[in-house]
This record gives C-alpha cells, sequence and structure tokens, in this order.
C-alpha cells in the first residue's frame, strides 16, 4: 500500500461536476435573498466584521418559522389552560401539561409544513458565545415567567397577583432578550426567495461588495464518506445535555423522540474525513485551551502530533482537535471543542481526554466528555468530570499494574486513532444509532475551513 493511501487524514480527489453556484443570494435593501443551501462569504452577519476568529454558523430557515409565532403557539395554549383552571379554581396539572403539549405539537406540525432552505454564514467565535448566554437567561426568564402565573394557582393573594406580575415581566423580558441574542429572523417567501430581516448593515454593506464575485464561482465538488445519526434513539441525557432545568425542552425533545422527528435525524461525515489543519486555524477556545494546558508542569514537554477538524454536512456543528503524545510516547491527550452554531441555538462543549495503549491490545481510555454507547470490545472507557490535572491523575490511576505499550511515532498515533473512530462508528451502526455510510459529492473548503471565494 502507498504511503499516501496509508494517510489517515488524506482528502479525497478531487472530482469535477456541474455544481450549483453558491452566488445563489443577493441584498436587496435591508433584506438578505438566498435560496436553498446558499453559502455566503466569510462575513459576520451579526456584526459586519470580516476576521480571521469567524466559526461557522448555519440554519435551516423556513416560510414559517417567525420566532413571534413559535413563541404565541406555545404561550397562548398554555395561557389558555392556566385561564380555565382558574376558571374551575381546582389546581390541574395533567390539564396544564396537556396544554403545553398541544402548543409543541402545533409548533411541530406547522413547521413540518414550512418550506425550508438551509443558509450557510459565519461568526466570531466570543460574539457567539455572549449570544448564547443571553439565550441561556432568556430561558431561564422563560421558566421564571411560567412558574409565576402558575403560583397563582398555589398561593392566596396578594401573593398571587405578585407572582402573576412577576411572571409578565419575565416573559416580556425573554422575548426581548432572546430577539437581541438571535437579531436574524426570516420574512417568509418572495418571488422564490427566501428573505432574511435582522443582518447587520455593515454585512449587507460587504456582502454587496462581494456579491459579483461569488456569483460568478462554482465550487469545486468532491465525494466525501456520511452517515445519518439517529438522535430519537440517543441516551435522553445526551439531548438535554446541561438544560435539564428547562421544562420546555424537556418536553419538546420527548415529544420529538417519541414521534421520530426527521428533526433527530443528522448527517454526519465519517471519522476518517477528518481534515488535518493548522493550530493557528483551530477554534479560537480550542487554542485558549492548548495555551493554558502547555502552561500545566505535567504537560510542558508533550508534543503536538496533529491537529484536525471535522464538520457537518449541514455545517453548524464543528468539531477542533488537538492531540498531544507524552515524552514517552506511552499516553496520548486529546484536547477537542465542538461547537453548535446556528441563529437560534448556540453551543460549545469542550472535552479533555486520554487514552493509553495497553500490552493485550485493549485501550484505557478516560475522559471527561459524555460519550455514545456502546462501546468496541478493546475500549475500556470512563468518564471523570475533573479538571485536566484531576483527570490526569485519575486515568494514572487506572493504569495500575498494567503494562502500557509506548507508541512508534505521531503516526502510529495518528493510525490508531483513525482505527478506533471507525471501530466505534462500525459498533454505533450495529446498534442502530448511525445509519450505513455513503458517498456523497460536497463543496471543497480551504485550509481553514471557510468557502472559497
Amino acid at each position: 500500500m502507498s504511503e499516501a493511501s496509508d494517510n489517515p487524514y488524506r482528502p479525497p480527489a478531487v472530482r469535477e461536476t456541474t455544481a450549483p453556484s453558491d452566488g445563489a443570494w443577493q441584498v436587496s435593501g435591508r433584506e438578505l435573498l438566498f435560496r436553498d443551501g446558499a453559502r455566503l462569504p466569510p462575513v459576520d452577519l451579526f456584526t459586519g466584521e470580516v476576521s480571521d476568529d469567524l466559526v461557522p454558523c448555519s440554519q435551516q430557515f423556513k416560510s414559517t418559522s417567525n420566532a413571534n409565532v413559535r413563541h404565541l403557539l406555545i404561550l397562548l395554549p398554555v395561557t389558555a389552560g392556566v385561564i380555565w383552571v382558574i376558571a374551575i379554581s381546582a389546581w390541574q396539572p395533567g390539564l396544564i401539561l396537556l396544554f403545553v403539549v398541544a402548543g409543541i405539537l402545533a409548533q411541530i406540525f406547522i413547521s413540518n409544513q414550512a418550506t425550508a432552505a438551509r443558509l450557510h454564514w459565519f461568526t466570531r467565535a466570543a460574539a457567539d458565545n455572549r449570544r448564547q448566554g443571553k439565550r441561556t437567561v432568556a430561558a431561564v426568564l422563560k421558566v421564571a415567567g411560567f412558574l409565576g402565573f402558575f403560583g397563582y394557582l398555589l398561593f392566596d393573594d396578594p401573593i398571587a397577583l405578585m407572582g402573576v406580575m412577576g411572571g409578565a415581566a419575565m416573559l416580556a423580558a425573554s422575548g426581548i432578550l432572546h430577539k437581541h441574542a438571535s437579531p436574524l429572523r426570516p420574512g417568509g417567501l418572495r418571488d422564490g426567495w427566501f428573505v432574511l430581516h435582522g443582518v447587520h448593515p455593515g454585512a449587507l454593506r460587504e456582502l454587496a461588495a462581494r456579491r459579483p464575485a461569488a456569483a460568478a464561482t462554482s465550487p469545486e465538488m468532491r465525494l466525501r464518506k456520511v452517515h445519518a445519526i439517529y438522535l430519537y434513539r440517543s441516551p435522553f441525557s445526551l439531548l438535554i445535555a446541561h438544560q435539564w432545568w428547562n421544562p420546555f425542552l424537556i418536553v419538546m425533545i420527548a415529544v420529538m423522540k417519541l414521534l421520530r422527528s426527521p428533526n433527530l435525524v443528522r448527517d454526519q461525515f465519517a471519522p476518517s474525513e477528518a481534515e488535518g489543519i493548522r493550530e493557528e486555524d483551530c477554534d479560537p477556545d480550542l487554542r485558549e485551551m492548548a495555551a493554558a494546558t502547555r502552561r500545566e508542569p505535567d504537560f510542558v514537554s508533550w508534543s503536538l502530533a496533529h491537529a484536525s477538524r471535522l464538520d457537518t454536512p449541514a455545517g453548524d456543528h464543528r468539531t477542533d482537535c488537538l492531540v498531544f503524545l507524552s515524552p514517552d510516547r506511552v499516553h496520548s491527550l486529546t484536547l477537542a471543542l465542538s461547537r453548535f452554531a446556528s441563529a437560534q441555538i448556540s453551543r460549545r462543549v469542550p472535552e479533555k481526554t486520554f487514552r493509553t495503549w495497553l500490552d493485550d491490545c485493549t485501550v484505557l481510555l478516560t475522559t471527561d466528555a459524555a460519550m455514545l454507547r456502546p462501546f468496541p470490545g478493546a475500549l475500556n472507557a470512563r468518564r471523570v468530570r475533573e479538571p485536566l490535572r484531576e483527570l490526569y491523575a485519575a486515568h494514572i490511576a487506572r493504569l495500575g499494574g498494567l503494562s502500557p505499550q509506548p507508541l512508534a511515532d505521531h503516526d502510529d498515533l495518528l493510525a490508531r486513532l483513525r482505527r478506533e473512530g471507525e471501530e466505534r462508528r462500525a459498533v454505533l451502526e450495529s446498534a442502530g444509532l448511525y445509519g450505513p455510510l455513503r458517498e456523497e459529492e460536497f463543496p471543497v473548503l480551504s485550509a481553514t475551513g471557510k468557502f472559497p471565494q
């Protein structure tokens, strides 16, 4: 086998194709018009900035996905339920839950009937983190607001009146904060174009200036391996993540899992599709993690073996990884940062994972991240939610009297990681959590992960 074919991160050959142009967008006054799959130049739609620290965003906008309509679909049935319970002067939690579920089902039904189009764009990592904080506060205020309304059913006046007034204020503040955190708003269809409101004026000017060049280009395409992941079969805890306190999200996901909603089926690239990149092109937050790691005395002499990136076909989820090898070539450390970014949802998940290969051909893995089960038989994995130094100590303690197998070099490490990724994918496919591999054509991105312009 040739040296090129042994490289796990070698990109597949580029194929000539008559792909549709990325120029399926235009600026019209204060609006951005686009067609399904449009890919914008690296301009932050929220601020108008052009920067090297931009991260990808993507969202499937729908012709009826106005945020105010979605909120009313939940708010109105719940309010009707509260009024009904007040009218009959009896606490009926089952009835309230029925109204909540009715609102969520109405939202899902209308959303599924709408025409959809996906848009790919960019934003700054730091600004994306701040918007996620605002969304979290908005969600907390919404939950607190509904609890304030329900307080009327639990207490006598004047506490009840204070609860209702406080709930109304919190719901109003939640709506204002959510709108400020997510300024992009779909405006329906116009002559076959999707209309997007809320784009920063500076971004519109920059896009308008780049429009002629972008419209004249057609991206190169290449075959890539992709498979489906059935999230409705995933554990509930993995889908909820850190928002266990949000009852609206819990009910929404529970209904979607029960109905096996298409929204919980996503495509993702196979592990072998990860691209090698430079460390300086990694996510800014991952570079900060690496800098902090190198300041730790235990890891000063660890060498960087590889930097990689794996996007998703939808373009809204990216995982950047930095792999380090210990001086004695016995242990590896993978620092990863996964970022899910859209107009309405933003989430960043940092991960730290230690691995040691043993003489009996098993792999000892200790991580602070949640992992999808089942595991391959040779993988001995354990989750330990601790900072880096304590995580490393826990990994060494697990090693005990076992005999580690030193790695030959960086290439040996990368080959083992690739085998582990493929074995895990095969096991998850056998368990019905992943779909079979297939090949599809996708646009070729630049070395920094941005769309060529």
